[in-house]
């Protein structure tokens, strides 16, 4: 049978030449390719550079300034940085108590015990064998937060090996701990009020941690307005989804942070829209401009939520010193720098190319894929208080600020910058530069230098909560992810008090003050706090123990005279015969009845007896004897046949008697 045959590929040589390939088209403009070292620097239409570079041989002088390229601009903001607040003879619980204060704690006990109450009146059959409610305290809700501050110091899956392992049961156990965590309420009203807002159920608790925030640290000339994310991945219509982000599903928080400190914030809700705003409602603001004669003139500007929400934060910074407010590009345009400067608030961030104000200039050259050499700038003033301007980094950034100027010498600064990755796309830019190395000391402009100090101060916040966060990853409330977000920012910002606080109560200096020491140190506090309770309780019954003590003091005169009348006339009524040559007829005579010892009687404490000991918790036994007193005598069988008293022979009742009236038996 003959093979079939294979298809196989003539080689090049005998095939026919294939046709030639035809490039595909672009609409896009190429790249202008400039050698940097033929680039006539003075030329802004060859290379579109303002500010040269400083020469490598003489890295520490200043660079060459075209200061006829550069807008003279210059900005009235002076930096008044106040220092951090004091707070002397406070413990970490102290700190804690700033933020999470008693009227707080006792919101969360009052509403606990009202939604038990509620749940067990008319409990579902799953609930019906459950344990009975014992109404919560403060202390016992204390208790109950440092338990969860400690799962966040020791994450385990389980919860229930906490109790296990680590042995937290001596502070609560773990069956109370599931009661109070299955009633926990921040407002046990069963129907939702109309008219309220879609965080209703912690809004009492949230608007006191939050004026707390505002009244305890008065801010920095220097704070940021970002977004930050509370995880939480069950239903809801109010979360976000964000693609990129470190936590991408969740709530969404407006904050304001001066480097970690939550000051303020507001809730963004997907369906309702940021808090205090209608969703896609637009507002009127005043904004500021400076007219050709150079007098300001005011106008209105109409912003969406988006931006208004920046001016809403802004107006609630305290009056009396000037700010500086550093956005990203979600935020900042030119109508929204010039509002805030009719609020008397600079503003320093990025922004994007096509952002509402921004000159034509720029964005042309943006469109056009210009090239530019590293650390080019080109500014532009608008409407004389307003600095646009586009800075080449590893690529271009557009930024505006109306606190910063570039015309100045002191307005750069020499600083270690980091060479990023090279691509084919940089390495024009960066190989000039920085020449393999990783590191090089370059000068930039400081309005640049301000932004990536301060822009920072929500993004860290959010890393210290979500180094040590008491969040579990389930939850079947909507609202456990957002009272977690409140006990980390009460947390967060307690520990940047203590940490900046230089009081001479701490051993260790500033820089050495972790997060976890002070969490640690918060949690063993509030895990005792029954103990301090019951501490408070003795110490108010024992000064009332002294009051009546210094009472009875200062009547303790007559009674001591009228003890004393008593007992004369008790040592009277016993019977004392004259002591006799004759001892031996004192002896003791079982007779068939009983009677009480007269030496028992007339001479506290008692009888002395020995009896059998009684096995009672708490009670030391020595030798299997219990010595015990028994008041007003104790029955007997014997008599003295000489003196005729009743006297017990099981103690020393008999001798002690005798030998009162002289006679040793």
């Amino acid at each position: 049978m003959q093979r079939p045959r294979r298809e196989t590929q003539l080689p090049s040589r005998f095939r026919e030449p294939s046709p030639p390939r035809f490039s595909q088209l672009n609409s896009h403009p190429k790249r202008r390719r400039i050698d940097p070292t033929k680039v006539d620097r003075n030329d802004v239409d060859q290379a579109l550079v303002v500010i040269a570079a400083a020469p490598e041989e003489s890295i520490d002088e200043l660079p060459t300034f075209i200061p006829t390229q550069l807008p003279q601009f210059v900005a009235n903001y002076v930096d008044n940085r106040p220092g951090y607040s004091q707070y002397a003879n406070l413990s970490e619980a102290g700190f804690f108590a700033l933020f999470f204060s008693d009227p707080v704690v006792e919101i969360i006990s009052k509403e606990t015990n009202a939604y038990a109450d509620l749940r067990c009146q008319n409990p579902p059959l799953s609930e019906q064998a459950t344990r009975r409610w014992v109404p919560t305290t403060i202390a016992e809700i204390r208790v109950y937060i440092g338990i969860n501050l400690y799962f966040g110091l020791y994450p385990l899956t389980v919860r229930d090996d906490y109790w296990r392992i680590h042995k937290i049961g001596k502070f609560m156990g773990i069956k109370r701990f599931q009661q109070i965590h299955r009633f926990f309420s921040l407002n046990s009203d069963p129907i939702t009020p109309s008219n309220t807002p879609w965080f209703y159920r912690i809004q009492a608790v949230a608007e006191l941690i939050r004026i707390a925030c505002r009244n305890v640290y008065y801010p920095s000339s220097h704070v940021a307005i970002d977004e930050a994310m509370v995880a939480f991945k069950g239903r809801s219509r109010d979360i976000i989804k964000i693609k990129g982000k470190p936590i991408d599903t969740g709530y969404k928080l407006w904050c304001v942070g001066d480097h970690g400190y939550i000051w303020t914030w507001l809730f963004h809700s997907r369906v309702d829209g940021v808090e205090t705003f209608t969703k896609g409602q637009q507002t009127r603001w005043p904004q500021m401009s400076i007219d050709s004669a150079g007098n300001p003139s005011l106008k209105t500007a109409v912003l969406a939520p988006t931006f208004a929400l920046v001016l809403r934060l802004a107006s609630q910074l305290p009056t009396g010193q000037r700010f500086c407010i550093y956005l990203d590009n979600l935020f900042l345009n030119i109508p929204v720098a010039q509002c805030l400067l009719a609020m008397d608030i600079y503003c320093m961030g990025t922004t994007r190319k096509k952002a509402l104000g921004v000159p034509v200039r720029l964005q042309s050259y943006l469109d056009n894929n210009s090239e530019l050499l590293w650390d080019s700038t080109i500014a532009e003033v608008v409407d004389g208080n307003t600095n646009c301007f586009v800075w080449q980094d590893n690529k271009p950034v557009v930024a505006i600020s109306t606190a910063h100027s570039l015309h100045r010498a002191e307005d750069r600064i020499q600083r270690t910058r980091r060479c990023p990755r090279i691509t084919s796309e940089n390495q024009r830019i960066l190989n000039p530069v920085f020449k393999g190395l990783p590191f090089k000391d370059l000068f930039i402009p400081k309005a640049i230098d301000d932004y990536n100090h301060h822009m920072k101060g929500v993004d860290q916040a959010d890393a210290l909560r979500a180094n040590l966060t008491c969040h579990r990853p389930h939850n079947y409330r909507t609202w456990w992810p957002l009272f977690y977000f409140l006990v980390d920012v009460s947390c967060v910002n307690a520990y940047l008090l203590w940490k900046w606080s230089s009081t001479a109560d701490f051993a260790h200096p500033s820089s050495h003050r972790s997060h976890r020491d002070f969490v640690s140190a918060l949690c063993t506090q509030l895990l005792h706090s029954n103990d301090q309770e019951e501490g408070k309780e003795e110490g108010k019954e024992e000064k009332e123990e002294e009051e009546k003590e210094k009472e009875e003091k200062e009547e303790g005169k007559e009674e001591k005279e009228e003890e004393e009348k008593e007992k004369e006339e008790k040592e009277e009524e016993i019977p004392r015969p004259m002591a006799t040559a004759f001892q031996r007829h004192h002896k003791h005579i079982k007779e068939e009845g009983k009677g009480r010892c007269q030496w028992g009687r007339s001479h506290p404490p008692g009888c002395q007896r020995k009896r059998a000991p009684k096995r009672k918790f708490g009670t030391d036994i020595v030798n299997g004897v219990v010595s015990a007193a028994i008041l007003g005598g104790s029955c007997t069988h014997y008599k003295c046949s000489k003196c005729q008293i009743w006297l017990c022979i099981e103690g020393p009742c008999w001798q002690r008697y005798h030998h009162s009236i002289g006679v040793n038996c």
